[in-house]
């Protein structure tokens, strides 16, 4: 008898899952049809707009972004976000941990530029304070070619031009990752692994 009643029971499983499975629910979903027919999504040459256009000039380029509190700025033109540049020189290593362990504004996720991503802040409103007639020099994740080693990485040189009220790069080159050099960290982009 319990067999029997064990045997009905799972056929009684079997077949509301067989109903369900080849029989769903219709009408809970809604009306899955487009109400208008697709607009297009190709655009011609003409239309697409250069990313070369959303340079934005200085002053209006950098804005201070008040939610993180501190010093932090906002470039409008890559979207990356820049803290103060770090007063005291590190080694390459050095460099990249300094940003790692930072909190600026009160959140991590601070990283060393790309030379490519630190390249593109010259030309900027001087809002970091920079002096005439000093020189800066910041370290950058890439890892320079020459040697093949991998014992070399880039930096780049700033200094301030006061007639435009800007800094302006002054060289970039490689140099051997154990010599020291300033930290300036960056958040957002997407950056890449230095080696």
């Amino acid at each position: 008898m319990c067999k029997k009643k064990l045997y009905a029971a799972c056929a009684a499983i079997v077949m509301a899952v067989a109903l369900v499975t080849f029989f769903p629910v219709t009408g809970t979903a809604g009306n899955l049809e487009p109400s208008a027919a697709p607009g297009p999504t190709m655009k011609t040459l003409d239309e697409l707009t250069p990313a070369w256009s959303r340079f934005v000039q200085s002053p209006d380029r950098l804005q201070l972004a008040l939610s993180m509190g501190g010093d932090v700025w906002l470039d409008k033109t890559t979207g990356l976000v820049w803290a103060m540049p770090g007063q005291y020189e590190h080694t390459w290593g050095g460099a990249h941990y300094n940003c790692l362990v930072s909190s600026v504004g009160g959140v991590w996720g601070w990283r060393l530029p790309t030379v490519e991503e630190l390249a593109s802040i010259g030309r900027s409103t001087n809002v970091w304070g920079f002096q005439q007639s000093t020189n800066y020099s910041f370290w950058t994740s890439t890892t320079a070619p020459d040697p093949s080693d991998g014992t070399a990485a880039y930096f780049v040189g700033f200094y301030f031009e006061p007639a435009l009220n800007e800094i302006m790069i002054n060289y970039l080159q490689g140099d051997y990752k154990t010599k020291a050099y300033k930290t300036w960290c960056v958040r957002g982009g997407h950056g890449y692994d230095g080696k």
